[in-house]
């Protein structure tokens, strides 16, 4: 009955908004003692319990909710983002692998990427950056830098490489944006992530149109 199962979704958060939250819980509670497989009605009452108790309580219930749907992308990505905020990068990493590789978005491969950067786990970081210009018609030159800067750190050189190397002949200008990778990399001059945009920026920009 999955018509009657989202009114009462509905009715539950015309309940919440009316200033009767309670009321609207104790629908969904009662639905899902019958229905405990109700993944939208649960992730709803996990939504007004944290409308109602406070962001304080927000991490565990949501935990409690994904030890019940353990595969939900929408809350791993509110659990994560939750634990991120809270400094428990790691946590926040392994929420955000626990993701199915076909759901991640572009911006859960860069928050994968940028906790991998803070852990000093350079192939996961490399990885999450890798798929984002493997999803890219055009890589854009920032997302190159952060390749480049990962492969200089990395602990298997050939694989790193043969990572920059793919990025690299997707590029636009790819010859010589390839070659500058290929050659700061291989010296060991790419040096961090902000430093290497700013060496390669004057040797690809466009001077503007007058």
């Amino acid at each position: 009955r999955p018509q009657e199962a989202h009114s009462l979704i509905e009715l539950a958060r015309a309940l919440e908004a009316g200033s009767a939250s309670e009321a609207g819980r104790d629908l969904l509670a009662a639905h899902l003692k019958t229905q405990p497989d109700d993944r939208d009605a649960a992730f709803a009452m996990t939504e007004i319990d944290e409308a109602r108790r406070g962001s304080g309580s927000a991490m565990v219930l949501w935990e409690g909710f994904l030890r019940r749907f353990p595969n939900d992308t929408a809350a791993l990505r509110r659990l994560a983002a939750m634990q991120t905020a809270d400094g428990q990068h790691l946590p926040a990493l392994r929420s955000l692998q626990r993701i199915a590789a076909a759901d991640l978005a572009d911006a859960d491969l860069r928050h994968i990427a940028t906790l991998g950067e803070i852990l000093d786990e350079t192939s996961t970081a490399l990885q999450a950056r890798q798929m984002i210009v493997e999803r890219q018609s055009k890589p854009s030159v920032t997302d190159l830098m952060a390749i480049a800067a990962l492969t200089s750190q990395h602990d298997d050189p050939a694989l790193a490489h043969s990572a920059l190397a793919s990025a690299a002949e997707k590029a636009p200008q790819s010859k010589l944006v390839g070659e500058w990778l290929q050659n700061t990399t291989r010296l060991g001059t790419a040096g961090t992530f902000s430093t290497a945009v700013e060496q390669v920026k004057p040797a690809i920009e466009v001077p503007e149109k007058e």
